[in-house]
């Protein structure tokens, strides 16, 4: 049984009908009102103490941290279950139990550490990670200089096209949609570099760095285009880069900014680009357990050590 089936027979969360007449699963939401206040193995704090704790380095939101991690998995480092594949392939030393990559979502933490420093402690040394190998699953560029000589042998793509990611990858998608050769595309994937820790609230001053990161990159890119982004819109930005490629989140930005009805467009999600609807489909329930997050970071703290 996992979790979410645990806490469907264990709590009243689960109980909401849905039209078919099934029960609805929890949702990430329910399952942070059950696991928040529970002390973290390696830490002896709960989930609402890590995240107000790991994000005054970069002044990210606690709230927006919770979300982001518990959606990425941080519910199963409360719940104790599990590694990926590649910590325990890579036989980390026991002194780094934490699996950043499996229960934080940190993919590449040794590509982020360069624009990332500023928001880490001083003394956040390597003595505090320990880098090792996995497959990720997606790099774009790669993927599609890999495929762009199959897709113009059967003349969907110029024999002299000339890739440049941030302006035609779209082509690149549009034409492997059309592919229909004897030898298959091959598929996106690429070597990782996540980061394994001593302790959940180590992986988070990470988490919380690179989101920073991300953010800044955003407001950057909002400039540009004479948009000042308020909380509601920075964050969801921030989680949509965070979860997508620089020209699809960009696009989404560029959307928006056309908008009529700024709060009504981010609510709805409804995007010409074809990618940016699952990219809002992806980070909607972020938005949503955040509002969660931050209702039990303004309650009384009354920990839960069991």
């Amino acid at each position: 049984m996992n979790f979410g089936e645990l806490l469907m027979a264990n709590s009243s969360f689960g109980d909401e009908i849905d039209p078919k007449g099934k029960k609805k699963p929890p949702t990430i939401g329910d399952e942070m009102k059950v696991l928040a206040r529970r002390n973290l193995k390696y830490d002896n704090k709960n989930s609402l103490d890590l995240a107000r704790s790991a994000s005054k380095y970069s002044g990210v939101n606690p709230a927006l941290l919770l979300s982001s991690a518990y959606q990425e998995g941080m519910n199963q480092a409360v719940s104790k279950q599990g590694v990926s594949e590649a910590y325990a392939a890579a036989k980390v030393p026991s002194d780094y139990p934490v699996d950043a990559f499996f229960h934080y979502g940190i993919d590449s933490f040794s590509d982020y550490l360069p624009s990332i420093k500023q928001y880490l402690p001083k003394d956040f040394t390597e003595d505090r990670y320990k880098v090792f190998p996995a497959s990720n699953e997606v790099d774009e560029k790669t993927w599609a200089k890999q495929n762009i000589p199959l897709l113009q042998q059967q003349g969907l793509l110029p024999k002299n096209f000339e890739f440049d990611f941030y302006k035609n990858m779209e082509d690149v998608y549009n034409a492997s949609d059309k592919y229909k050769g004897k030898v298959p595309l091959s598929k996106m994937a690429q070597s990782a570099h996540p980061a394994a820790f001593k302790t959940n609230e180590d992986a988070l001053i990470v988490k919380a760095a690179i989101l920073k990161s991300t953010m800044n990159e955003i407001d950057q890119y909002a400039k540009k285009k004479g948009l000042v982004l308020d909380d509601e819109s920075r964050n969801y930005f921030t989680l949509a880069r965070y979860n997508a490629s620089p020209k699809t989140s960009y696009a989404m930005i560029d959307e928006f900014a056309a908008a009529k009805d700024k709060k009504a467009f981010l609510k709805q999600g409804v995007y010409k680009n074809k990618y940016a609807g699952g990219v809002h489909k992806n980070i909607s329930p972020r938005i949503e357990s955040m509002g969660v997050a931050q209702s039990l970071l303004d309650e009384p703290q009354i920990p839960i050590t069991q």
